[in-house]
């Protein structure tokens, strides 16, 4: 099995796919220097915002996940091994 977090790897393709995309609109849109280093300002700190709130809604799954799984197996009994009163001799 590999070791290879999907939801990660989805996550970093999808921020390496955006970011390409975005570079290759901006470089294609007809405006001036100085208008498309403003919109590339604009959209690295709005695709920053994005990042870390998709960093945060991350941390914030795990944490319910594993809080719901240690509720899980605290609501388990627990499993008594009985050992015998005296050795059995064969």
């Amino acid at each position: 099995m590999s070791d290879r977090n999907p939801i990660g790897a989805f996550l970093v393709g999808f921020l390496v796919g955006g970011v390409s995309a975005a570079v290759t609109a901006l470089l294609l849109a007809p405006r001036s220097g100085e208008d498309t280093r403003i919109l590339i300002k604009d959209k690295s700190i709005e695709l920053c915002d994005k990042a870390q709130q998709t960093y945060e809604e991350t941390i914030a799954r795990a944490e319910a996940i594993v809080n719901e799984a240690a509720r899980q197996v605290k609501k388990q009994p627990e499993v008594e091994t009985k050992q015998p009163d005296e050795p059995v001799n064969i």
